[in-house]
């Protein structure tokens, strides 16, 4: 009963049984409809069938260097345009669905997206950068800073962590913005803002019926969590339509408040770092 509620006006509905299973690719296809991610759940086999867009043009995805662009600005309270919907483009699949609340702050969504987009990025830079001083210093390259410590000579690679930490922090907040200058948009995902039309009622009528569809093509679900997520419709319909489709779905659930607490503790790291050689060579 429940799928059928959802899939209700949100689908065309094919009868056939042309549905083809690639299991050495991990995707399945209907006929021209675009790439799944791979599951052996017999409702999705079923929703492989009928849950396809009334028009593909709406089969909309947006990258995310244009999601985070200037600090997410697309995600602030701003009356809705047109200018929107030409963020996102058509796309085959996408690589996450984005759920959130409107209500939950600007910054607090750009810090956890950044957070769950940009990471690995900027562990792997920031190391890099700190460890290119390090390898000069090591053989004799590069001046080292050096401090006496109870009558013998020590290095102290504090300079390295602090580079580190700095690049880390750049890489962080605007490294969508740096990939995006040399072509790299990033993952395609789906952002209601941008993917739904905002100002036209019949586009925005359809994106809206077709959002189990965007569900059903999502290869991941990233739910920004906050004290208020479970108590809004919207989202309880998107959680619940995600975990129908996909039981053992990569969804990424990220708690808004964790990065508010992540980058003070990690400055604080820094702070006591820093405090520690100034005590020492004192």
């Amino acid at each position: 009963g429940f799928f059928r509620t959802l899939t209700r006006g949100s689908s065309s509905v094919d009868s056939s049984d042309d549905e083809t299973v690639d299991d050495s690719s991990g995707r399945a296809s209907v006929g021209t409809i675009p790439s799944l991610p791979r599951t052996s759940t017999g409702v999705h086999r079923h929703a492989a069938r009928h849950l396809t867009f009334t028009d593909p043009a709406l089969f909309r995805g947006t990258p995310i260097s244009r999601v985070l662009h200037q600090r997410a600005w697309v995600l602030g309270s701003q009356d809705c345009t047109a200018e929107y919907y030409q963020m996102s483009e058509e796309v085959d699949h996408l690589d996450a669905f984005v759920s959130h609340n409107w209500s939950t702050s600007r910054a607090s969504k750009f810090l956890t997206l950044a957070f769950h987009f940009n990471l690995k990025a900027a562990v792997a830079v920031s190391t890099l950068v700190a460890l290119v001083p390090f390898v000069f210093g090591i053989f004799g390259k590069l001046q080292i800073i050096g401090i006496i410590c109870e009558g013998r000579e020590e290095l102290d690679a504090i300079g390295c962590q602090i580079v580190g930490m700095v690049t880390f922090l750049l890489a962080l907040f605007f490294w969508h913005e740096m990939s995006a200058l040399v072509g790299f948009k990033g993952p395609r995902v789906f952002l209601d803002k941008t993917c739904v039309h905002q100002t036209d009622a019949d586009l925005k009528r359809q994106g809206i019926q077709n959002i189990a569809a965007y569900l059903q093509y999502s290869w991941s679900m990233v739910a920004l969590y906050s004290n208020i997520y479970l108590e809004k419709l919207w989202t309880v319909y998107e959680i619940a339509t995600f975990f129908m489709l996909f039981p053992r779905g990569r969804l990424y659930v990220r708690p808004v408040f964790l990065p508010k607490l992540m980058l003070p503790s990690m400055l604080f790291v820094v702070g006591v770092r820093v405090t520690c050689h100034l005590l020492r060579t004192n």
